[in-house]
Parts: structure tokens; C-alpha cells; sequence
């Protein structure tokens, strides 16, 4: 049917250019479903995303507790080679003609003024040992490569000297000194020397720990 208007242009009602389109009841159900999807969806996200973090958390935890006893297998694995070491030196002295008692009292005699010890050991030293002048008809570039590394137990002397009684490396000095002196004492060691020195403290005054090796001889050195 032709609808005609007789109104003016200025008067008449405009359409709209767009119009909603009407939303049926029988719609909504399928609105909430899918709202009910995307809520679960991201549950289930967040779900997976706490899991995994605590399994990460959890492999973090195993991995530092695996580390801290991997150390602590190290630990013990060095402590016991030092401590047989020092097994290896101490039978290894017992099993020479050296009379131990007698090297503690001569150590006792022969301290000087300003030193005083702190700890006496035994324990071996790597080396390496070209061999002896004469000892082969071979020429010096062959002695040079028949040089061998070898373990040598020396007695360690540890001690402080207190800088009031004048300078600390002169006293440990003259106190290595008076040790080679006493042949009584230096004939079982091949070498005795300053080994290590650490400055400190104690109530102001300046004192200096030291440490002495004195090497101890082969059987085929001793005299």
C-alpha cells in the first residue's frame, strides 16, 4: 500500500538510520551458557597455572635440598682425605727412629722471648724431586724429565710473637735460626722455614701468627 504524507519536509519524523533488533526470551539461555563457559575456562586456567607453580616450588625445594647434601657429601669426602692423611703421616713417624718426647721437650727449651706456641702438627707436603747429582750417568735433559712429585711429612709449628718485644719477623727469623742450630734438634729434619705469616691484633697491641715447616728426613738422607 502507497502511504502518502502531506506534511512539510520540516515536520515529518525521521526513521533511524539504525534500529536494535530485538532480543527474544529464548535467547538468554545460550547467553548464560557461554558466560558459564568462559567462567569456567578461566577457573580451570588459574587451576593449571597454581599447580604447576607449586609443582616448580616443589622441584626448587628437592633441588636445594639435593645440592645442600651433594656439599655435605663433599665436605666429609675432603675431611676424611685430609684426616687419613694426616693417619698416613702420623704412622708413617712413628715408624722412624725419631724420639718424639725429646723433640717436644727441645721445642719447649728452645722458644725465646715473644713466642709462644699455639699448635704442633704432622701432616705431608707435595713436592717435586729432581734426583740427586751423580745419581745416573744420564744427561741433565733427561734428570729434567725424571723429576717425580712425592708426599713429605713435616712437622708444622704454629705460633704468635707480639711486636712489644721489637720486630715480628726478625724474632721468627732468629727463632728459625736457633732451631737449625741445635744439631740435636735439626738432625732429623732436612729443612726447616717460615712457612706463612698473619698480622692481628690482641688488646692494641700488634701480634703476628706464623706457621714453621720443618721437614723431616728420608731414611737414605739421615746421616
Amino acid at each position: 500500500m502507497i502511504e502518502i504524507n502531506l506534511l512539510p519536509e520540516n515536520l515529518r519524523k525521521k526513521k533511524p538510520i539504525f534500529q536494535m533488533p530485538e532480543i527474544k526470551i529464548t535467547s538468554a539461555p545460550i547467553i548464560i551458557g557461554i558466560a558459564v563457559l568462559l567462567v569456567l575456562i578461566h577457573g580451570l586456567t588459574m587451576l593449571t597455572i597454581n599447580l604447576q607453580r607449586r609443582a616448580i616450588d616443589k622441584m626448587s625445594v628437592e633441588w636445594q635440598r639435593e645440592k645442600i647434601e651433594k656439599e655435605s657429601i663433599e665436605l666429609t669426602r675432603r675431611e676424611n682425605i685430609k684426616m687419613r692423611r694426616k693417619i698416613d703421616a702420623i704412622e708413617d713417624l712413628m715408624s722412624r727412629k725419631i724420639l718424639w718426647a725429646k723433640k717436644l721437650n727441645q721445642l719447649s727449651d728452645l722458644v725465646i722471648d715473644g713466642i709462644w706456641y699455639t699448635s704442633l702438627s704432622i701432616d705431608r707436603k707435595t713436592v717435586i724431586v729432581e734426583p740427586k747429582e751423580g745419581a745416573s750417568g744420564k744427561s741433565m735433559a733427561m734428570r729434567r724429565f725424571a723429576t717425580e712429585r712425592v708426599q713429605i711429612p713435616y712437622l708444622s709449628i704454629e705460633g704468635e710473637v707480639s711486636s712489644s718485644y721489637g720486630d715480628e719477623l726478625a724474632i721468627i727469623s732468629r727463632f728459625i735460626d736457633g732451631l737449625k742450630s741445635e744439631k740435636d734438634f735439626f738432625k732429623d729434619f732436612s729443612n726447616i722455614e717460615l712457612d706463612s705469616t698473619t698480622l692481628h691484633e690482641i688488646e692494641n697491641v700488634e701480634v703476628m701468627k706464623f706457621n714453621i715447616n720443618c721437614y723431616i728426613k728420608e731414611f737414605d738422607e739421615e746421616a
